[in-house]
């Protein structure tokens, strides 16, 4: 089992959410665990209520959130209501507001949130899964809904040490999150050094190379900069033993998101490894024919594309040592937008110039089709087919041999 203290450790590296109207009352519960945190190196960012929706996506690096169920200030005890099951000191529209602040962190960040009442825990959780949006994360223990009485310190962190070790996702994001942030801090400071106006030179330099695609040029030099800076995370291998059996379509599910960056909205220029796909209107099955843009990245800029045809495999050759086994003439990409593999074979490269980066027609005059873009293949997969291709296309030199004795295998090939 991963340390607690490691996992904990995670969290104090990224800011914390407090939305409570005592948290900066000296002596109140919100106070004290906010200090108790902030001894061990953690940061809060603390609201008296719920923040306005124009600071909600302000909100994208904190590590959980603490959310008083009630805002208002209303002290149920001086009410006599001491266990009020299916009451609430709150009216409709405040206790929705809560919920439609809960569900914006649920939608967007992946994050737990703990609510903490002075009122029933059920009368609460009751409340939060008639939204349709946080009744699932109520149920995976994404929203966790406690009496105020029992929240402390050492139950805060069991909550995220147990959110963090049943959730590999969270403990990943955590990691490599915390690991990126290091590297874009040492970039600046490396680069800002000398002068804090760097990113003006390269960006001039650049500019004059190509000004028409600067801000795409700019935007790749400072993405490839930083990620050769990041330093990989240390994983503990216990997080990741799960007993969960996961069913060949949620894998080939997996893997196929993994490495295809989808397109929610289209991109405005193309990319290397853009990805099109053929569908028949009205069917809904995975796709089984694609093009797919190779265009070296120095080249992507000019407006011609170099495209290979794939499609889906009826059969492959599998060896359980060795893995797939490519032929010299294609490459193969297992679990792709679904299906099991697809094949790009090199034989079927085209160039052309495309007016909409979105779509492609390609085909005979009775046969065209039309392929719509639907995202991005990722390294190591795009490259690999990049340099197999080259390999495949180039003409690789070498000495001359006697013509005579060659032409005798050939004897209707004229000698030159």
């Amino acid at each position: 089992m991963a340390a607690k203290e490691e996992i904990l450790k995670l969290f104090s590296k990224r800011i914390a959410l407090i939305v409570d109207d005592d948290v900066s009352k000296e002596g109140t519960q919100a106070e004290r665990i906010k200090e108790q945190f902030e001894e061990g190196g953690m940061v809060f960012t603390t609201y008296k209520d719920i923040p306005s929706k124009n600071q909600w996506g302000g909100l994208s690096e904190i590590s959980f959130a603490l959310i008083d169920w009630n805002l208002k200030g209303i002290d149920l005890g001086e009410l006599g209501i001491s266990s009020p099951y299916g009451m609430s000191g709150l009216g409709d529209e405040e206790e929705n507001r809560v919920i439609e602040f809960i569900a914006e962190l649920m939608s967007k960040y992946l994050v737990p949130v703990i609510i903490f009442t002075q009122e029933n825990p059920e009368y609460v959780t009751g409340k939060l899964i008639q939204s349709d949006i946080v009744r699932n994360y109520v149920k995976q223990g994404q929203v966790i809904v406690h009496h105020k009485d029992e929240l402390a310190k050492e139950k805060i962190e069991e909550i995220l040490f147990n959110w963090c070790r049943n959730n590999p996702s969270v403990y990943a994001l955590i990691s490599i999150s915390n690991s990126i942030n290091v590297a874009k801090i040492g970039m600046f400071a490396q680069l800002g050094a000398f002068d804090k106006k760097w990113p003006a030179a390269i960006y001039k330099t650049l500019e004059a190379d190509n000004p028409e695609d600067i801000n795409q040029e700019f935007a790749e030099f400072m993405i490839s900069s930083l990620v050769g800076r990041i330093d990989y995370p240390l994983y503990d291998k216990s997080i990741f033993d799960v007993t969960e059996q996961f069913d060949e379509g949620e894998l080939i599910k997996i893997y196929s998101d993994a490495k295809l960056y989808k397109y929610n909205i289209q991109p405005l220029t193309a990319s290397t490894g853009d990805l099109y796909i053929y569908q028949e209107p009205g069917k809904d099955d995975p796709p089984k024919e694609f093009y797919l843009n190779i265009t070296a990245e120095c080249d992507i800029r000019k407006g011609q594309y170099l495209f290979i045809k794939g499609n889906a495999c009826d059969e492959i050759h599998y060896d359980a040592e060795y893995g797939l086994i490519n032929r010299s003439t294609s490459n193969y990409i297992p679990m792709l937008c679904d299906n099991i593999c697809v094949e790009f074979k090199f034989s079927t490269y085209k160039r052309k110039r495309l007016n909409n980066v979105s779509e492609v027609c390609m085909g005979s005059n009775k046969d065209k089709k039309q392929y719509r873009r639907v995202g991005r293949l990722m390294h190591p997969y795009i490259t690999e087919i990049q340099e197999r291709f080259s390999s495949y296309i180039s003409r690789h030199g070498i000495i001359r041999h006697p013509d005579y004795i060659l032409a005798k295998l050939s004897p209707k090939q004229k000698m030159i």
